[in-house]
């Protein structure tokens, strides 16, 4: 009865949440805007899915997928390919609530169909699945999407979560608020099988509530990170776009949010006295974001660049703003040092595990919950890479270009970290495939 009152209560408030949102999305995005996207948007989230889609998995056995983030869907490549290769017959779609990696999902072969994630409300979860009928729904790494999962499950499709895991600050308040834990630990419940990173995740997800049986250790799929390798002649390819000389220092600030770039272009500015050749990329964590950026970065006296083709060639500046989709992994190796977005603020960091199969030195804020096992290795080679302000950060970078020792150390146990956790992939594809072949 308990349950019950709090999925109701979930309900509600969820439904309230939707009557706001619905209305503004119809009336700015679909009957005054142009964006194909937003269009798609508000009418697959309804469970009105588009007469290709329907085409599409009309007769045919279907795997849904479900990721967010642009990181997500990277990560997932050799991933997909396996699948494919596991029941060649299915047809792949998969769902997002993310524009950009909706853009992404589309150019990848493995998948036939993308969608936007239905509203997680009982009716339009019901659409959706009635359209796709789905053999197999297979969450990446999150998403809290109860009413969906249960829909599911009463229509007798099998319910995975992948690479699964649990941030920190999540279990500090499932431990203080009874109605947050209680609704994980029923989310996990309507699982088939759990597929969590690490042997924390794993305590974490029974502690919830999770089954025992049903979960399994598996690692996290972005640890495969092939796709973040870099060929010698797409290297030159990137210092010729930016006109940039192969021996010059670059910093890499990588997936930055608001109030992270002022302190960047602070500590380069300060780096610049001591090594004035260096040049400086940033990679918002939201491309859109890019003109604000150019402001702040050209209010600061740098010469500044928004880039939005790697193909082009651009002039030389002190300053680059990367405005493209899925660029990141790579120009990780091209940059002398990097800085993750998201831990100078409370949002924790991005993800840490590129740079690091790169071999290269990673500079952080406080907030790194999400990657602090992983920040830990590197913090014991050397305790300055994790700053409090620009000036700590400027006194890193020009510490470590002047002690190459220390950066070839850093970078040693930044490939051993890679080396340790890279079974991963392997782990997964095996996890799935006797899921799959399961009947």
């Amino acid at each position: 009865m308990r349950k019950r009152l709090l999925f109701y209560y979930y309900q509600i408030r969820y439904f309230l949440q939707v009557v706001r949102l619905i209305p503004q999305i119809f009336v700015r995005h679909v009957v005054f805007g142009n964006d194909y996207y937003w269009k798609r948007y508000f009418w697959d989230r309804l469970g009105i899915l588009p007469e290709e889609i329907q085409s599409l998995v009309k007769g045919n056995e279907c795997i849904w997928l479900q990721a967010t983030s642009e990181g997500d869907v990277i990560s997932l490549q050799n991933f997909l390919e396996s699948i494919k290769k596991i029941v060649p017959s299915h047809k792949i779609i998969f769902s997002t609530n993310n524009h950009g990696s909706f853009r992404m999902l589309q150019k990848m072969k493995e998948i036939d169909g993308v969608i936007y994630f239905p509203w997680d409300l009982g009716f339009f979860c019901r659409r959706s699945l009635n359209i796709i009928k789905p053999e197999c729904f297979i969450v990446v790494h999150h998403g809290f999407c109860l009413s969906f999962i249960k829909a599911a499950k009463k229509k007798g499709i099998r319910t995975v979560l992948i690479s699964g895991f649990i941030r920190p600050g999540e279990m500090k308040e499932y431990d203080h608020f009874y109605y947050k834990r209680a609704f994980m630990g029923n989310f996990m419940k309507y699982f088939d099988y759990l597929g969590v990173q690490t042997e924390k995740d794993l305590k974490n997800f029974i502690a919830l509530g999770a089954d025992e049986e049903k979960v399994s250790l598996i690692g996290s799929l972005k640890m495969d990170l092939s796709y973040a390798e870099l060929d010698q002649q797409s290297k030159e390819s990137i210092f010729k776009s930016l006109k940039m000389d192969t021996s010059i220092p670059i910093f890499l600030a990588a997936t930055t949010h608001r109030d992270e770039e002022e302190e960047i272009l602070k500590a380069y500015k300060e780096v610049l006295r001591e090594v004035p050749d260096m040049k400086l990329i940033i990679v918002p964590r939201y491309i859109e974001r890019s003109s604000e950026i150019r402001k702040i970065a050209e209010g600061e006296g740098f010469k500044t660049e928004v880039v939005v083709d790697l193909d082009e060639a651009y002039r030389s500046h002190d300053v680059f703003i990367i405005k493209i989709f899925g660029v990141l992994p790579k120009l990780y190796g091209i940059a002398t040092m990097v800085f993750i977005g998201g831990s100078l603020i409370p949002r924790g960091a991005q993800n840490i595990l590129e740079p690091m199969y790169h071999g290269k030195p990673i500079f952080f804020g406080p907030y790194i919950d999400p990657r602090k096992e992983f920040c830990d290795r590197l913090k014991a080679v050397w305790q300055g890479l994790r700053f409090q302000d620009s000036h700590q950060l400027a006194k890193g970078i020009i510490y470590l270009l002047n002690n190459p020792e220390k950066m070839k150390r850093l970078s040693r146990e930044a490939k051993q970290v890679i080396a340790e956790y890279g079974q991963a992939l392997n782990k997964n594809i095996d996890f799935i495939r006797n899921i799959l072949t399961m009947r």
